[in-house]
């Protein structure tokens, strides 16, 4: 099962995450709206159910 870690508003703060759990080895789902308007994006990461807690300090770590 998939769980939702972080929803992003801004492309940018999308990479640094992926980076971020990249670099710790934790795999992840991306989903992203598909709205026209960029000031409305929005993208969900998730990850495994097993990694949600380690994926949630890889996120606070790097200021999000």
């Amino acid at each position: 099962m998939w769980t939702i870690v972080y929803i992003a508003r801004d492309k940018e703060i999308t990479e640094r995450i992926k980076q971020a759990l990249t670099e710790k080895g934790i795999i992840y789902k991306v989903r992203e709206n598909n709205c026209e308007n960029p000031a409305d994006y929005c993208c969900e990461i998730l990850v495994p159910d097993a990694e949600v807690s380690l994926a949630h300090g890889i996120i606070i770590d790097i200021g999000f």
